[in-house]
């Protein structure tokens, strides 16, 4: 597994972090390291429904993002 380094992260930032992780009961890097997960494959579905939309043109429709 690789390590990261975030720095000048702003402390509400920070803050706001620590308080999704003690919500959720995970240890601080759990937490992120869920976040930083969900975040890529959210956005490589999005990415991926983009593509299929631009190939379909209007041959069928794809529901609409709701983010």
């Amino acid at each position: 597994m690789s390590q990261i380094t975030i720095s000048n992260l702003d402390d509400h930032i920070l803050q706001g972090l620590k308080q999704i992780a003690w919500q959720n009961g995970l240890p601080f890097d759990e937490s992120l390291r869920r976040l930083l997960s969900e975040t890529v494959s959210a956005r490589a579905a999005r990415s991926q429904q983009q593509r299929l939309r631009s190939m379909a043109g209007n041959a069928f429709r794809l529901p609409a993002e709701t983010d």
